[in-house]
């Protein structure tokens, strides 16, 4: 992965900017943050057979993707426990 990650990294960094395309303004994740997360789910991956370069580039592609996708969830948990507690709040409150 050492040897790999600086033949590879400029292009990562533009399929992370081409993902972030579409993100809303104010996002915490920003494209060097982005590359290094899929990193580390990509050395995660127990096996994984790659036939060429554009393979290699599509799962990481992918994995971007699951990582925006994460990042969404957990700000979605965490507005619900916000809401929730709010709600608990004021019923306790009243």
């Amino acid at each position: 992965m050492h040897e790999l990650a600086p033949l590879v990294y400029d292009q990562l960094q533009r399929i992370a900017h081409l993902q972030l395309g579409g993100e809303r303004p104010g996002r915490t994740l920003q494209t060097t943050g982005l590359v290094h997360e899929a990193f580390v789910k990509f050395a995660a991956l127990d096996r994984i057979e790659l036939s060429d370069r554009s393979h290699f580039f599509a799962l990481s592609a992918r994995l971007m993707r699951q990582v925006l996708l994460d990042a969404v969830k957990r700000s979605s948990a965490q507005k619900r426990d916000w809401q929730f507690a709010r709600a608990w709040l004021n019923r306790e409150l009243s």
